[in-house]
């Protein structure tokens, strides 16, 4: 947790604004402090970190903050100088919501009350140095900031480190630039980015977020929802709870009721130039309460990143949320990030080899980055011996994982998301039928109606487990394939009340044997 006894209030301007930060400049203006020289940190120190999604590390939310040891809090009037605002009395008196919760229209003091949260000293060029503030500083680039208060070197930043040798995506994140760069008036832009299991959706969120975090002086800030991993999906009032003390939020003052915490988080972030990560989301709802509040002029400035497997078709229905779509890397860009990750001389030393290589792993970039894994473990391989041994389709699942991460892991975690009506589809798809699919002919197959087929086969395509080609022609990757033939797609998750079942599988389609999946995303 923060401590609050530390924190340094932003120092006031003539008329009781914050001085802005300078353009181009990392919000915080300093730099970030890690765990190790291999796992820099963005802004934050952490006493644990857990798995991030492409090979990197988080650090928990709550993680505690270090103040300079040389940085004195400014007195406030009738106070000493360095005394801790939580003692002594600065923050304004009420009304505060209540520690245990409180009512949803609760009045919170703005967000000047409070004072932000502090940050470790450092040096370098923090945040924006890591990936270069494109777009920063032009008229037009991004959205208003209403007033221009800044946090200044007290913005919280959250996000993880910037993802390795990223490679590809050009027109995805020129895509992005603008779509956060012409928001509806009043509204704070949501881009919702989404995509199947292994095409890279967090790293091309950070990526993003780190190329321009000048942009945002105001802070940056990232919650792993978990709405598909190893662990249970985050609750929104743990996101908002660590929001707020990023936020330099008393901790004493943070409401548990989950509508009260909300409406005191849209108050701390009205009015300041932020951008809102929010990794692995399963749900809409699970999403809504941590966005930030629409309104006139300054809320605008504000813009929230939502990665997720599932389309989440609510989320662009009551919010407006616009979908970046991802797909499977071109072949370039495939064999860029194998020449990345291998190096140039391993890459031309094979180079059909290599063209084969993103063909087999479905131009996923995990795949590629577990294929690199086999190739640098085995420094002798060509990357023909490598294509040879994918070509085997019983052992190309297994080769394409590293350790604790691969394309099958994550496709479990994408399965046990599904109803069991749904899992039994896909098998029935994996083993009767190829790559392209009719849903006429899925339904007559199996003998079962046409339109709770073709319903099933949607669910299937929102989470992206195959692609709608056309009304009622869907087509499934070859690494889906795979694992819905293997048998791996058992278990799932009850059918909600009032969805119709799913097709049966094919009459004489294997049953199937693998594990119950895991879950996760």
């Amino acid at each position: 947790m923060l401590n609050a006894d530390a924190a340094v209030p932003a120092q006031r301007a003539p008329g009781g604004q914050r001085p802005a930060a300078p353009r181009g400049r990392a919000p915080g203006g300093g730099t970030t402090t890690g765990q190790g020289p291999d796992d820099p940190r963005v802004g934050r120190t952490a006493p644990a970190a857990e798995s991030g999604p492409y090979g990197g590390e988080r650090a928990p939310y709550g993680a505690d903050a270090q103040a300079p040891a040389t940085a004195q809090p400014a007195a406030r009037p009738g106070t000493q100088p360095g005394a801790g605002p939580h003692r002594d009395g600065g923050y304004p008196a009420g009304p505060y919501p209540p520690a245990d919760g409180g009512p949803a229209g609760a009045a919170y003091p703005p967000a000047e009350a409070y004072p932000p949260a502090p940050q470790p000293p450092g040096e370098g060029a923090g945040v924006a140095g890591s990936g270069g503030a494109a777009g920063a500083g032009q008229p037009g680039a991004y959205p208003p900031g209403g007033d221009g208060a800044r946090a200044g070197a007290s913005a919280p930043l959250l996000l993880p480190r910037p993802p390795t040798r990223f490679r590809g995506r050009q027109a995805e994140l020129q895509a992005l630039s603008a779509l956060v760069r012409t928001p509806a008036p009043g509204e704070a832009p949501i881009a919702l980015i989404t995509g199947p299991a292994g095409v890279g959706k967090t790293a091309f969120a950070v990526h993003w977020a780190h190329q321009h975090a000048a942009a945002y002086p105001d802070g940056l800030l990232f919650a792993d929802l978990r709405g598909f991993g190893e662990r249970e999906e985050a609750p929104p009032v743990e996101v908002l709870r660590d929001f707020l003390l990023a936020l330099g939020t008393p901790p004493d003052r943070i409401p548990g009721s989950p509508e009260s915490a909300a409406a005191l988080y849209r108050s701390r972030v009205a009015g300041r130039r932020l951008l809102v990560v929010l990794d692995n989301a399963r749900s809409s709802a699970q999403v809504r309460p941590l966005l930030p509040g629409g309104g006139q002029g300054a809320d605008s400035a504000c813009v929230t990143l939502v990665t997720s497997r599932s389309r989440l078709d609510g989320l662009v229905a009551t919010d407006a949320a616009r979908p970046v779509p991802l797909q499977a890397l071109t072949p370039q860009d495939g064999v860029d990030l194998l020449t990345a990750m291998l190096g140039g001389d391993r890459v031309a030393d094979d180079p059909d080899a290599a063209r084969e290589l993103v063909d087999l792993c479905d131009g996923l970039p995990l795949a590629l980055r577990a294929a690199s894994a086999q190739l640098t473990a085995r420094p002798r391989w060509r990357l023909g011996r490598l294509a040879s041994a994918l070509r085997d389709e019983q052992r190309r699942l297994a080769l394409l994982s590293a350790e604790d991460t691969g394309i099958a892991a994550a496709l479990r975690m994408s399965v046990a998301r599904l109803s069991a009506d749904d899992a039994r589809l896909l098998a029935a798809l994996g083993s009767g039928f190829d790559r392209h699919v009719e849903a006429t002919a899925v339904a007559a197959f199996a003998g079962s109606d046409p339109d709770v087929t073709l319903d099933g086969l949607d669910r299937l395509a929102e989470m992206h487990l195959v692609d709608e080609e056309a009304t009622g022609r869907y087509t499934m990757s070859d690494l889906v394939k795979l694992f819905a033939r293997d048998g791996k797609t058992s278990g799932g998750q009850p059918r909600p009340p009032g969805t119709p079942p799913a097709a049966p599988p094919p009459p004489g389609s294997p049953p199937s044997s693998g594990p119950p999946p895991e879950s996760g995303g």
